[in-house]
């Protein structure tokens, strides 16, 4: 009997952290399901939600599936899943969301979703936030990581000819380091569009590219002595990021500011690098620049760790042992 999966999320290909591509490659691919995907946000855009939610339960009510697993991000809201849940309560909803900003309190946001789908995940930030989360929410919700897929992000036998590389949206906290670095006369490529409020500082402009994604950011890691990964802003509660991963997939050295759930996750100094404060970032960047050695041990044992445990393969398969799926 075939397995079909209605995947709803948007599905486009133009940003670097587009997980909804890469979950409908790996479970077709790695689980062999058949997967109907639905893109929601253009729905919206030009119908409204009620549309949404009605095109979602025609396709569950047409392909009777084993899951639907919604990507919602902030696109989708309560009530597209409230409508859902009405029509038809007896199949297995999931909600993934994967946004990092949450503009309501996240503990009343998960209580909402847990009475609409059957589990509700969401990105790792530490250890402290899941028990906090577990608490709170009992079986409901649960926490799960979104590295990349092995086949979209790899090891590609190049040159090393960038010392270091950020990639990012340029908040007032990342202007900041980026313009201490370059002052203190580091060679730093850096690549990341504004967006919103958001925007470059004047004097790093002149050294700022614009954004790449897909093939053309795994080539780009691949060139990087070194992948500075700085949060956003530092008084951002829940600050981990999904950025941290690429290094490892990539078997590249992560230079990571250290934020809640960064030391959870990984061990800094096997795995990765971890600095708090710009000169110890600026001091560590001077230190693995002179020992090739220490990159490529801290490389070899990230990429042991993501091949081990954090790809998306390996993510998805948990995901659906809670359907009774993997």
């Amino acid at each position: 009997m075939e397995r079909k999966i209605l995947l709803v999320g948007t599905f486009s290909t133009d940003r670097m952290n587009r997980h909804e591509v890469e979950f409908s490659y790996s479970l077709k691919n790695d689980f062999g399901f058949k997967v109907i995907e639905y893109d929601y946000r253009e729905e919206i855009r030009l119908h409204g939600t009620h549309s949404t939610s009605y095109n979602i339960v025609k396709l569950m009510r047409l392909h009777n599936p084993s899951l639907v697993l919604i990507c919602s991000g902030k696109g989708l809201n309560i009530n597209v899943l409230n409508e859902i849940y009405d029509f038809l309560p007896d199949i297995k909803i999931f909600n993934w969301f994967h946004d990092y900003d949450l503009t309501e309190d996240p503990i009343k946001h998960f209580q909402r979703m847990s009475r609409v789908c059957d589990k509700t995940f969401w990105t790792v930030r530490s250890e402290e936030h899941k028990q906090i989360y577990r608490d709170r929410n009992g079986d409901s919700f649960t926490w799960l990581h979104t590295p990349p897929h092995k086949d979209f992000y790899f090891p590609i036998d190049c040159e090393k000819d960038i010392d270091v590389l950020f990639c990012g949206t340029p908040h007032t906290h990342r202007n900041q380091l980026l313009s201490y670095l370059l002052e203190n006369g580091v060679n730093i490529q850096i690549y990341g569009n504004e967006s919103g409020s958001f925007k470059w500082y004047d004097k790093l402009k002149p050294f700022v590219k614009p954004a790449v994604f897909n093939k053309n950011y795994n080539e780009l890691l691949n060139r990087a002595k070194i992948i500075l990964n700085p949060i956003g802003e530092p008084n951002v509660e829940g600050c981990f990021s999904d950025r941290y991963f690429y290094p490892l997939a990539i078997r590249g050295v992560g230079l990571n500011e250290e934020g809640r759930g960064v030391s959870e996750i990984f061990s800094p100094g096997i795995d990765t690098i971890s600095w708090m404060e710009y000169h110890n970032c600026l001091r560590k960047i001077k230190w693995l620049l002179e020992k090739p050695e220490v990159r490529e041990q801290i490389s070899n044992n990230g990429y042991r760790l993501f091949n081990e445990k954090y790809n998306l393969t390996k993510i998805l398969e948990e995901m659906l042992s809670y359907a009774n799926l993997a």
